[in-house]
């Protein structure tokens, strides 16, 4: 009995060491991948413009959050059937590095958008997200709008 209790422990640990994938390296060098990150963001804007709600079920990871400058957040659960009106918009710098299965991005853009009944127009304001890439397929897990107030 001892031992089939002591199996099935290393079988355990064993598996979920192997599901956390590679330990933190803290002297690792992320790798520049801005046409990568460029193309996750332009999947997320152009869902949110086109209110392609199942692509965003399946971009969006489970645990996404979103931040505004506002200070107002939303989750996946609260984001999908809130969606702003986003009018048009125009892709600025963006930067992303990505490490193991991440990738964060930095990014400017200007938008015309609606959100909560208040309008947004202009100038190329920051923006900040992260992405984590499971199956395969990369999923958005946070998105960080640091946009000017409405005019």
């Amino acid at each position: 009995m001892k031992k089939s209790l002591v199996a099935i422990a290393v079988v355990l640990i064993t598996a979920s060491l192997s599901a956390c994938g590679d330990s933190w390296d803290s002297g690792a060098t992320p790798t520049q991948n801005n046409s990568l990150a460029r193309t996750q963001v332009e999947r997320f804007l152009k869902d949110v413009q086109t209110k392609n709600t199942a692509d965003l079920g399946g971009f969006l990871a489970p645990n996404f959050q979103n931040l505004r400058t506002d200070g107002t957040k939303a989750n996946k659960q609260t984001y999908i059937p809130n969606l702003p009106t986003l009018r048009t918009y125009k892709m600025g710098t963006v930067n992303g590095l990505e490490y193991s299965d991440t990738l964060t991005v930095t990014w400017m853009a200007a938008l015309d958008f609606t959100v909560d009944g208040k309008r947004y127009v202009g100038t190329a304001n920051p923006f900040v997200s992260v992405f984590i890439k499971r199956d395969g397929e990369w999923r958005m897990l946070v998105n960080g709008n640091f946009t000017h107030p409405p005019k």
